[in-house]
């Protein structure tokens, strides 16, 4: 039973060290098709380097932070899609990693809606139709999240 667990204990640490030598993905959440594939477009013009992967609803977005939650450096989240908001799949995100850098691309400027992005632990808000504060965030960003790793990477190295 002792052997068992330590080897679970190993291969998720295993696992997260190999995450941690990969480049960091990036997940937009959009329900909107049309907002979300222009917002990949921008984004891999931006970070033509980067992995961007993209869903359509909170749900969506926990599941692939559950399956992959070392490798996401960033998350774009809308707030208000089908089958689960954006804050409360942010929620979810910062529970299983809070090392995950999240922002919110919005456009609903309420104060119910910004109680609720300040409540998911939410810093960075950016508002539609305006993409390109938003880009400049996730360019500046992604860069640090690289040299993190890599500083990481020098660290397990030494």
């Amino acid at each position: 039973m002792l052997e068992s667990i330590l080897q679970v204990m190993i291969d998720r640490i295993q696992y997260v060290d190999r995450s941690l030598y990969r480049e960091p993905l990036i997940l937009l959440a959009e329900d909107h098709e049309d907002s979300r594939k222009g917002l990949y477009k921008l984004l891999q013009l931006e970070l033509p380097e980067a992995t961007i992967h993209e869903v359509e609803n909170g749900l969506d977005l926990v599941k692939k932070v559950q399956a992959n939650r070392y490798r996401y450096g960033i998350i774009i989240s809308d707030l208000n899609m089908p089958i689960m908001n954006g804050d409360k799949a942010l929620m979810k995100v910062r529970e299983l990693n809070p090392n995950i850098i999240s922002c919110v691309y919005t456009a609903l400027r309420n104060d119910e809606a910004m109680r609720n992005i300040h409540e998911a632990g939410v810093k960075n808000i950016f508002f539609k139709p305006d993409p390109f504060p938003l880009l400049d965030f996730v360019q500046e960003t992604y860069k640090k999240v690289l040299e993190a790793r890599s500083s990481y990477r020098e660290k397990i190295a030494v």
